[in-house]
């Protein structure tokens, strides 16, 4: 994950800093999950032949909607999982963890496709992602217990493992 950050330095942080200040512009902010698909999509680019991060890949508005809507749909309703019950939004998030990479990774499907997707490649694997969450979530808040400076580097590198995990869960070793 490390890697990818390190050859993609400038994208991975710019990527960060322009997600930021776009989500702050409520209209423009609603291109903020297609950005992040879009990084996944780089993700995958780099891990198959080393094709480095171009700025402008984190805008490509083909199939917009599903990019746009997915995660959008995806939050809402896990978040509708954790006002319920706080099972039903653990559920949720562990069946539903990878929807974002695979789009990222299998761009023709449509968002609700790849929600199942997810779910049938988290099967099986709901402890070690739960392990992995932590994990994440301990590397993230260091970042940010870093005077937020750190953020710039842990944020990005957890998004790139967690599309690396997928990977694994989907056979891909690379």
């Amino acid at each position: 994950a490390f890697g990818f950050y390190k050859a993609n330095l400038i994208g991975s942080i710019g990527w960060l800093i322009v997600a930021g200040i776009i989500s702050c512009i409520p209209p423009v902010s609603l291109i903020v999950p297609l950005m992040g698909v879009n990084f996944y999509t780089c993700v995958k680019k780099f891990r198959a032949d080393g094709t480095k991060m171009s700025f402008g890949d984190l805008f490509d508005f083909s199939r917009a909607l599903d990019k746009i809507v997915g995660p959008i749909v995806v939050g809402i309703l896990i978040g509708l999982g954790f006002i319920c019950l706080i099972i039903p939004g653990i559920i949720l998030t562990l069946m539903w963890f990878f929807t974002p990479c695979v789009q990222g990774d299998r761009t023709e499907l449509s968002f609700i496709e790849a929600m199942k997707e997810s779910k049938r490649l988290t099967k099986g694997n709901w402890l070690k992602i739960i392990i992995f969450i932590i994990i994440l979530v301990l590397l993230a808040t260091a970042g940010i217990l870093l005077l937020g400076i750190g953020a710039l580097v842990t944020i990005p590198v957890v998004h790139v493992a967690l599309y690396c995990a997928y990977d694994q869960c989907k056979g891909n070793y690379a």
